[in-house]
């Protein structure tokens, strides 16, 4: 087959791989400028019987028409023809330049969590598509899923319907099981392929990814259930994570995620909590950073040029003097290790960012910082700032004047730029029969001055307010007024992360529970309520409660109408020139494409 010419165009270069259903070859098209690489799959028909083959042609010819409807997607190969020669069946596609998922997952070397959920949120964006369309893909193992060395991201793959043409043409009534042992669910091998059947292979590749164990070392409860729990110490794991992965692997696959867009909403609860329990990076005693660092020259005449603009300075032009409309083309960028910390809204934009700019500059390390007790706050983390911990510090809300008092005496020179804004949401559970609510009818709420929803034009139903105390700082006055998180009545339930929020918010009747905006508007399963200041009409902060993740209410959040907005700060010390370079190229990177993009994708609006 080698250096054979296929369909009078393709010049077979070499064998990529061999299977039960065919060979996979290297190829040059002849008939492109330049003779570019592609992919050609070689299909054997399991059958030389003629009425197999009319069949299998036909459906052939189906599959390939799929495949072709799919070409739009960034991460799938395009398909660029198909054709048969002496009843045998070949599909051209496109060449991925990576290497495979397999090269990555070596058997005792488990990834870091967030790794894992990367790989789940990338690999799961794309059965969100797939699924959307009505296809299925049915093979899904660390072999089929390419990491593309031009941009890093995930490529899916070798679709299995494609193999069961050349095995089952529909003659009988039982279906051929395509698959991989170890990622093949129940009903799959059965032949009954469920869209639930590629997100059970997902879940067993993100097991294997977090426990270094293949999952044919796996053993199976009395239930049929998968054991993998014991492969792993699951108090390095958070629970939130540990309940998506086995809701996704269960045996029975009505029992698992009803779609992969439900375990992407689950997975963005997941990623705030790992960050709410990362290892916290311990420093004994440190010196302020700014005593340990030589200073980096910044002119004078630059200095002069700062002009103070919505609370905080903007910097000079000449330091965040080169803008870039996308993060793999930002110049001069510096190298080394910048320190910082951030409120709990920042930490999902943070996390994002870090995982585009490992891609594309990993000599600048955004080294994240958790404080000493494990909560992030914005408080804390301005604290860190004046304390010489960190280099900069992410925050939701302007400064009190007691914090410009307290850097002002220790030399400290603070500057507030604001990148964003965003909100927090008020949801209740379906049952109450209320669409809006006053901030003082909340207040009542959490008072415990109103403990019915009648009592609200609502229906006859007891509230259960939920609350995060001493969590939410960013936008809890604006909610709560006066009243502190430790004067509450124990009439309000207290819980320690968003995930047991949502949780209990989603099954309790007659809950009510705020977050911030990006986490609440991909809760499915809550009604998001409009709120009201004063005498003004009520305004959600969604445009609808139908789609879901709910489409945000931009103009009202960024002309700051609904009530409870709050500002994204990068917050820094102007007089210490190593702050001003952390902060200012964080800032460069936050203006990016990519960087507008994951404000988007969390609910918060950039600001121009």
């Amino acid at each position: 087959m080698i250096n054979n010419l296929l369909d009078g165009r393709y010049r077979i270069k070499k064998l990529l791989g061999r299977g039960g259903f065919g060979q996979t070859y290297l190829a040059e098209d002849t008939k492109r400028p330049g003779n570019p690489p592609c992919v050609v799959k070689h299909l054997h028909p399991q059958s030389k019987d003629p009425e197999f083959i009319a069949i299998a042609r036909r459906l052939f010819a189906s599959e390939a028409e799929t495949l072709e409807k799919l070409g739009d997607l960034d991460q799938l190969p395009r398909l660029y023809a198909y054709f048969e020669e002496n009843n045998e069946f070949f599909l051209v596609q496109e060449f991925i330049d990576g290497n495979p998922l397999s090269h990555e997952l070596e058997p005792s070397k488990p990834w870091e969590e967030t790794q894992v959920i990367e790989m789940l949120q990338s690999i799961l964006s794309i059965l969100v598509a797939i699924h959307n369309r009505g296809v299925i893909h049915r093979d899904i193992k660390p072999e089929n899923i390419i990491r593309r060395k031009s941009d890093r991201k995930l490529v899916l793959i070798d679709f299995g319907a494609v193999k069961q043409v050349m095995q089952d043409t529909g003659r009988s009534n039982v279906s051929v099981a395509i698959g991989t042992s170890g990622y093949i669910s129940a009903e799959q091998a059965q032949g009954k392929p469920k869209f639930a059947s590629d997100i059970y292979a997902v879940g067993m590749l993100a097991i294997q990814a977090l426990t270094g164990v293949p999952p044919s070392h796996f053993g199976e409860d009395s239930n049929g259930e998968v054991q993998w729990q014991i492969c792993v110490d699951l108090n390095l794991i958070s629970p939130h994570l540990i309940d998506i992965l086995e809701k996704m692997v269960k045996r029975d696959y009505r029992q698992r995620f009803a779609s992969a867009e439900d375990v992407l909403n689950a997975l963005e609860v997941s990623t705030l909590e790992v960050a709410l329990h990362q290892p916290t990076e311990l420093v004994s005693s440190p010196p302020p950073l700014f005593k340990l660092l030589k200073p980096l020259p910044i002119g004078l005449a630059t200095m002069a040029t700062m002009l103070v603009l919505g609370g905080g300075f903007i910097l000079p032009k000449l330091i965040n003097r080169n803008t870039c409309a996308e993060i793999q083309k930002c110049k001069g960028l510096p190298q080394g290790t910048f320190r910082f910390s951030s409120g709990t809204s920042w930490i999902l934009v943070k996390n994002s960012l870090e995982t585009e700019l490992k891609k594309y500059h990993p000599d600048l390390i955004m080294s994240y910082v958790n404080p000493i007790d494990g909560q992030p706050s914005s408080g804390k983390a301005v604290q860190m700032l004046l304390d010489g911990e960190v280099d900069f510090a992410l925050v939701a809300r302007p400064l009190e004047e007691v914090i410009w008092q307290k850097a002002k005496e220790r030399g400290i020179d603070l500057v507030q730029q604001k990148v964003a804004i965003g909100g927090l949401a008020l949801a209740v559970h379906p049952s109450v029969e209320i669409s809006s609510l006053s901030l003082t009818q909340l207040r009542d709420i959490y008072s415990g001055k109103v403990k019915n929803w009648q009592e609200l034009g609502g229906n006859n139903l007891a509230i259960k307010p939920i609350v995060r105390p001493g969590v939410l700082d960013e936008g809890a006055k604006s909610i709560l007024g006066d009243i502190k998180s430790k004067d509450l009545p124990k009439s309000v339930t207290r819980v320690s992360n968003p995930s047991q929020g949502f949780r209990l918010l989603q099954k309790t009747p007659g809950a009510v529970f705020w977050s911030s905006l990006g986490l609440m508007r991909k809760q499915c399963n809550v009604k998001i309520i409009a709120l009201s200041a004063e005498s003004k009409p009520p305004i959600s902060p969604v445009l609808n409660n139908q789609d879901c993740p709910r489409k945000i209410n931009v103009a009202d959040i960024k002309s700051a109408m609904y009530p409870i907005t709050s500002f994204m700060f990068v917050t820094y010390d102007k007089n210490n020139n190593r702050s001003v370079q952390a902060a200012t190229n964080y800032i460069r990177l936050l203006q990016t494409q990519e960087g507008k993009k994951i404000f988007d994708d969390h609910g918060f609006v950039y600001l121009d």
